[in-house]
C-alpha cells in the first residue's frame, strides 16, 4: 500500500479540504446560535445586520433586495479550519449535479444504522467516511465523487444504499436517518 502523504502546510490543509467538500464557491453558510439556544446555519451575506440595509428579521432572507453573498475563498477555509468560524458548503452547482454526499444520522438508532450502512457501502466497493456529528449524537456519512454526478443519482445511490441496509437490518428502525446532502435540486427560473 502506497503511503499516504499528509499535509503539512495551512496552503495543503486547505487544499485537502478544497478537494473533498466540493460546492459553489461563490456562496457558502455560517453557523449561528442565538441565547435561547437556537442554532443553524444561514447564507453569508455582506450586508447582514447593516443598519438601513439588512431588515432582519422583519423582511426574509429570500426576500431581501440588499444580498450580497460572501465568497467561500481561503480565508474563510482558514477560519473553519482554525475553528474561528463554522462554515457549511452548498454542494449543488448550478448545473445540478454534485461532488458529494452525506447522509445524516442522528437520534436513538444512529450508531447501528451508520454501521448497517457503511458496511453495505463496503460490501458494494463505495468509499464512504464517517464523521461524528458536533453533538455526538449522531453521524454523517459521506461519499465523494471522482467527478461531478447529476444530484439526481448521487441521492438516488444514497437512497439504495439505505434500502439495502433496511433489508439487512431488518431489526434496525432507521428511524435515525434524517436527510441527504444536497437536499433539493435548484429551482429553474
Amino acid at each position: 500500500m502506497p503511503a499516504i502523504e499528509v499535509p503539512v502546510s495551512t496552503g495543503d490543509k486547505i487544499a485537502l479540504f478544497r478537494s473533498l467538500f466540493r460546492g459553489r464557491d461563490d456562496v457558502h453558510a455560517l453557523r449561528w446560535e442565538n441565547t435561547q439556544g437556537r442554532r443553524g446555519y444561514a447564507l453569508a451575506c455582506e450586508n447582514e445586520w447593516r443598519q438601513g440595509i439588512c431588515y432582519k428579521p422583519k423582511v426574509k432572507f429570500g426576500d431581501c433586495r440588499h444580498q450580497a453573498f460572501l465568497y467561500l475563498d481561503d480565508h474563510v477555509l482558514y477560519a473553519h479550519l482554525s475553528g474561528k468560524k463554522t462554515v457549511g458548503v452548498y454542494p449543488l452547482q448550478r448545473d445540478d449535479h454534485t461532488w458529494l454526499l452525506a447522509v445524516d444520522f442522528d437520534k436513538s438508532d444512529w450508531q447501528q444504522s451508520v454501521q448497517a450502512f457503511r458496511r453495505v457501502c463496503e460490501e458494494h466497493g463505495v468509499p464512504c467516511s464517517v464523521e461524528r456529528s458536533r453533538s455526538g449524537e449522531g453521524a454523517h456519512v459521506w461519499l465523494f465523487f471522482n467527478q461531478p454526478v447529476p444530484a439526481v443519482l448521487a441521492r438516488r445511490l444514497g437512497f439504495a444504499i439505505l434500502d439495502r441496509a433496511m433489508e439487512q437490518h431488518a431489526g434496525l428502525s432507521f428511524e435515525s436517518y434524517d436527510r441527504l446532502f444536497p437536499n433539493r435540486l435548484l429551482k429553474k427560473a
